[in-house]
Protein backbone atom coordinates (compact mmCIF):
# COMPACT_ATOMS: atom_id res chain seq x y z
CA UNK A 1 0.00 0.00 0.00
CA UNK A 2 1.12 3.26 -1.02
CA UNK A 3 0.25 6.29 1.30
CA UNK A 4 0.69 9.34 -0.25
CA UNK A 5 -0.56 12.95 1.74
CA UNK A 6 -2.25 15.41 0.20
CA UNK A 7 0.04 18.14 -1.20
CA UNK A 8 0.85 21.00 1.77
CA UNK A 9 -1.52 24.19 1.39
CA UNK A 10 -0.31 26.89 -0.01
CA UNK A 11 1.33 29.66 2.26
CA UNK A 12 0.39 32.84 0.15
CA UNK A 13 -2.30 33.01 -2.74
CA UNK A 14 -1.18 34.69 -5.71
CA UNK A 15 -3.83 36.88 -7.55
CA UNK A 16 -7.82 37.47 -6.24
CA UNK A 17 -11.25 36.19 -6.83
CA UNK A 18 -13.40 37.44 -9.26
CA UNK A 19 -16.06 38.14 -6.56
CA UNK A 20 -13.20 40.09 -4.38
CA UNK A 21 -12.30 42.43 -7.62
CA UNK A 22 -16.04 43.01 -7.73
CA UNK A 23 -16.44 44.28 -4.03
CA UNK A 24 -13.17 46.22 -4.31
CA UNK A 25 -14.42 48.30 -7.49
CA UNK A 26 -17.44 48.29 -5.55
CA UNK A 27 -16.36 50.11 -2.74
CA UNK A 28 -14.32 52.18 -5.00
CA UNK A 29 -16.87 53.43 -6.75
CA UNK A 30 -19.11 54.47 -2.87
CA UNK A 31 -15.73 55.95 -1.66
CA UNK A 32 -14.27 57.95 -4.32
CA UNK A 33 -17.14 60.50 -5.30
CA UNK A 34 -17.71 60.90 -1.49
CA UNK A 35 -14.16 61.86 -0.99
CA UNK A 36 -14.29 64.27 -3.65
CA UNK A 37 -17.08 65.67 -2.61
CA UNK A 38 -15.69 66.67 0.86
CA UNK A 39 -12.80 67.79 -0.29
CA UNK A 40 -15.05 70.18 -2.60
CA UNK A 41 -17.24 71.47 0.41
CA UNK A 42 -14.28 71.84 2.44
CA UNK A 43 -12.94 74.25 -0.20
CA UNK A 44 -16.35 76.10 0.13
CA UNK A 45 -16.22 76.40 3.83
CA UNK A 46 -12.52 77.74 3.64
CA UNK A 47 -13.76 80.38 1.69
CA UNK A 48 -16.33 81.29 3.48
CA UNK A 49 -14.69 81.39 6.58
CA UNK A 50 -12.11 83.71 5.15
CA UNK A 51 -15.06 85.93 3.80
CA UNK A 52 -16.41 86.06 7.46
CA UNK A 53 -12.86 86.93 8.71
CA UNK A 54 -11.76 89.65 6.48
CA UNK A 55 -15.42 91.38 7.09
CA UNK A 56 -13.91 92.26 10.64
CA UNK A 57 -12.31 95.35 8.98
CA UNK A 58 -13.09 95.77 5.48
CA UNK A 59 -17.06 96.72 6.69
CA UNK A 60 -15.88 99.14 8.96
CA UNK A 61 -12.92 100.81 5.98
CA UNK A 62 -16.17 100.68 3.97
CA UNK A 63 -17.89 102.90 6.39
CA UNK A 64 -15.41 105.32 7.04
CA UNK A 65 -15.04 105.82 3.02
CA UNK A 66 -18.77 106.47 3.37
CA UNK A 67 -18.35 109.13 6.35
CA UNK A 68 -15.05 110.87 4.49
CA UNK A 69 -17.09 110.69 1.10
CA UNK A 70 -19.87 112.80 2.93
CA UNK A 71 -17.20 115.75 3.61
CA UNK A 72 -15.71 115.03 0.29
CA UNK A 73 -12.28 113.17 1.77
CA UNK A 74 -13.02 110.05 0.30
CA UNK A 75 -9.69 108.13 -1.50
CA UNK A 76 -11.96 105.90 -3.46
CA UNK A 77 -15.49 107.27 -3.56
CA UNK A 78 -15.60 110.77 -4.38
CA UNK A 79 -18.41 112.95 -3.11
CA UNK A 80 -21.86 111.87 -1.44
CA UNK A 81 -23.23 114.15 -0.05
CA UNK A 82 -25.01 113.30 3.86
CA UNK A 83 -28.20 112.41 3.74
CA UNK A 84 -28.79 111.65 0.19
CA UNK A 85 -29.58 107.64 -1.23
CA UNK A 86 -27.23 105.90 -3.77
CA UNK A 87 -27.28 102.50 -5.11
CA UNK A 88 -24.60 99.69 -5.93
CA UNK A 89 -21.58 101.90 -5.08
CA UNK A 90 -18.76 98.89 -4.98
CA UNK A 91 -15.89 98.53 -3.77
CA UNK A 92 -13.00 96.18 -4.38
CA UNK A 93 -10.82 94.41 -1.52
CA UNK A 94 -7.49 92.26 -1.60
CA UNK A 95 -7.48 88.97 0.12
CA UNK A 96 -6.14 90.82 3.00
CA UNK A 97 -9.20 93.38 3.39
CA UNK A 98 -7.32 96.19 1.67
CA UNK A 99 -9.43 98.29 -0.36
CA UNK A 100 -8.41 98.84 -4.08
CA UNK A 101 -10.65 100.72 -5.93
CA UNK A 102 -13.99 101.29 -6.57
CA UNK A 103 -15.48 99.23 -9.65
CA UNK A 104 -17.73 100.26 -12.54
CA UNK A 105 -21.09 98.65 -12.91
CA UNK A 106 -19.93 96.92 -15.77
CA UNK A 107 -17.07 95.33 -13.97
CA UNK A 108 -19.03 94.56 -11.03
CA UNK A 109 -21.78 92.60 -13.04
CA UNK A 110 -19.11 90.30 -14.77
CA UNK A 111 -16.86 90.09 -11.93
CA UNK A 112 -13.29 91.12 -11.76
CA UNK A 113 -10.53 89.00 -13.34
CA UNK A 114 -7.22 90.84 -11.04
CA UNK A 115 -5.77 88.74 -9.15
CA UNK A 116 -5.45 91.34 -6.05
CA UNK A 117 -8.98 91.74 -6.06
CA UNK A 118 -10.57 89.04 -3.90
CA UNK A 119 -13.61 90.36 -2.16
CA UNK A 120 -16.17 92.77 -3.65
CA UNK A 121 -18.44 95.27 -1.43
CA UNK A 122 -21.38 96.63 -2.68
CA UNK A 123 -22.94 99.73 -1.10
CA UNK A 124 -27.22 100.93 -0.92
CA UNK A 125 -28.58 103.27 0.97
CA UNK A 126 -32.30 104.83 1.32
CA UNK A 127 -33.79 106.85 3.53
CA UNK A 128 -36.45 105.48 5.94
CA UNK A 129 -40.15 106.47 4.77
CA UNK A 130 -40.97 108.33 7.67
CA UNK A 131 -37.80 110.61 7.18
CA UNK A 132 -38.56 111.20 3.61
CA UNK A 133 -41.53 112.90 4.66
CA UNK A 134 -40.02 115.07 7.59
CA UNK A 135 -39.18 118.58 6.78
CA UNK A 136 -36.32 119.12 9.18
CA UNK A 137 -33.03 120.78 8.71
CA UNK A 138 -31.64 118.16 10.45
CA UNK A 139 -29.34 115.84 8.04
CA UNK A 140 -31.24 112.46 7.75
CA UNK A 141 -30.06 109.05 8.71
CA UNK A 142 -29.79 106.81 5.54
CA UNK A 143 -30.18 102.87 6.14
CA UNK A 144 -26.95 101.64 4.57
CA UNK A 145 -26.90 97.69 3.19
CA UNK A 146 -23.30 96.78 2.99
CA UNK A 147 -23.00 93.27 0.67
CA UNK A 148 -19.66 91.19 1.02
CA UNK A 149 -19.55 89.08 -2.17
CA UNK A 150 -16.77 86.48 -2.76
CA UNK A 151 -15.10 85.48 -4.94
CA UNK A 152 -14.53 88.48 -6.87
CA UNK A 153 -14.05 86.43 -10.51
CA UNK A 154 -17.54 85.04 -10.48
CA UNK A 155 -20.46 87.04 -11.70
CA UNK A 156 -22.48 89.07 -9.76
CA UNK A 157 -25.52 86.17 -9.82
CA UNK A 158 -22.94 83.51 -8.48
CA UNK A 159 -20.77 85.00 -5.97
CA UNK A 160 -21.67 83.93 -2.20
CA UNK A 161 -23.13 87.36 -0.33
CA UNK A 162 -22.77 88.27 3.11
CA UNK A 163 -25.15 91.26 4.33
CA UNK A 164 -24.62 93.72 6.92
CA UNK A 165 -27.08 96.65 7.63
CA UNK A 166 -26.35 99.87 9.77
CA UNK A 167 -27.33 103.71 9.74
CA UNK A 168 -25.03 106.20 8.77
CA UNK A 169 -26.10 110.79 8.33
Amino acid sequence: MNFTSPPPPRKSRQGATLIEAVIAVGVLAVAVPLIFATLAQSGESSLDAGAETRCSWVIPACVEELRAASYNQSQLLGEIPAGKEFSDISLAFSESGKALSKLDPAVYAQGIRDKRVRYIVSMTATLPEQENSTTSSATPIRQLRLRLEYPAAAPSGSRNKIDFYTRLP
